[in-house]
């Protein structure tokens, strides 16, 4: 196995920016990047809970992405 096939679902996640992972999906570019800001800026509490997740679970971030790419296709 290569170093990708090994590494954790986490561990890639950490390691993409939000731009790289939208690219990866296949995403819709700019309506994925607005999706994603929208979720960490623009919910109030609702958005301090998902920084506060996204630290302890960087997983959080991916799913974000991807719900993000799926609603907005």
């Amino acid at each position: 196995m290569n170093k990708i096939e090994t590494m954790s679902l986490a561990t890639i996640g950490a390691e993409l920016a939000i731009d790289e992972m939208v690219e990866i999906q296949g995403g819709s570019g700019q309506d994925v990047a607005d999706c994603i800001s929208a979720v960490y800026g623009n919910m109030g509490w609702l958005s301090v809970a998902y920084w506060i997740g996204s630290a302890f679970v960087p997983e959080l971030v991916v799913a974000v992405a991807i719900d993000c790419v799926i609603h907005n296709c």
